[in-house]
Parts: C-alpha cells; sequence; structure tokens
C-alpha cells in the first residue's frame, strides 16, 4: 500500500555519457518533499554504486530508510517489479523502456541518443532531451559508440 517511485541509476559500459549526474539531488528533493518510498533498480555489477548513493544522500536516516535497492530481482521478476511503480525515472536504459511496456508513467533523461528513435513507446511519458548540436553523438552511424568525456547534454537536464 506505499506510493513507490523506481528510479535506474545506471546506464550500459559502452555508453556512459547517457549517465544524468543529479540522480542524487533528484532522490534528496522526493525523499524531503514527498512520503514516496523508492526503489533503485539495479543489476549486480550496479549494487554498489546504489549503496554509496544511499550513503552519501544528505537527508535523515529515517529518510533513507525509505530506499530500497533491488537486489536479487532477475531479469524475468524485473517487470513485475517495475508494474508496482507509480513513477519510473531513468537514463536511456532497457528497464525504461520495460517500464513503458508495464503502463507505469515514466521520465526518461536523454542526450547521447535522440529519443525520437529511442525514447519510451507510450503516451504516459516525459522525455527530457536538450538536443544540442551535438547530440545525438551515439547512432547506428557510430556503432552507438561516442568519444564524448564532458555530456553536457545530460548535465544540462536540471532537477527542477
Amino acid at each position: 500500500n506505499k506510493k513507490i517511485i523506481g528510479i535506474h541509476i545506471g546506464t550500459s559500459e559502452n555508453a556512459p555519457q547517457r549517465k544524468w549526474p543529479y540522480f542524487k539531488e533528484l532522490i534528496e528533493k522526493i525523499l524531503s518533499n514527498t512520503d514516496y518510498y523508492i526503489v533503485l533498480t539495479a543489476g549486480p555489477r550496479e549494487y554498489d554504486e546504489c549503496e554509496d548513493l544511499i550513503s552519501s544522500l544528505n537527508v535523515s536516516e529515517k529518510d533513507k530508510e525509505r530506499i530500497i535497492i533491488s537486489k536479487g530481482i532477475s531479469l524475468k521478476e524485473l517487470p513485475e517489479l517495475i508494474s508496482r511503480f507509480a513513477l519510473y525515472i531513468s537514463n536511456d536504459t532497457g528497464p525504461l523502456h520495460i517500464a513503458a511496456a508495464q503502463g507505469v508513467f515514466v521520465i526518461g533523461l536523454y542526450g547521447p541518443n535522440t529519443p525520437k528513435l529511442y525514447g519510451p513507446y507510450t503516451k504516459n511519458c516525459y522525455v527530457f532531451y536538450k538536443n544540442l548540436p551535438c547530440s545525438p553523438c551515439i547512432t547506428n552511424f557510430n556503432n552507438k559508440k561516442s568519444n564524448c568525456k564532458n555530456p553536457i547534454c545530460m548535465k544540462k537536464i536540471s532537477v527542477d
């Protein structure tokens, strides 16, 4: 009976430019201004990153207790978990598309990829994309690889 927001802070290893840098600030804002619980969906390689994020939060320990990491959830179980969320916020990753397919309202954070091709196919979404002159830098024409070391396209998407 809890209200839950799912958040996926990770991204594929081959495209770290897709990672939005402000999840910490967003989670602090959610915990400080709402009574929602947060489930951080993550694969085993992302557990430590999620733990580090929770440790770094500037909120009370009681607020931190409203965050759960989806440890031990298999890829087969992930759609069922995601279907229970009121909202799902993610970089451009597979779990975002699973949430969209489940009918969950999603917020997609895009920069290196264009949401016109890779966005969630649902009306229950809001996509943030700055469409800078250098975007998209990850395309099928470059085998979805970019040498970008300063993804300003993601940095320009603010928490507000």
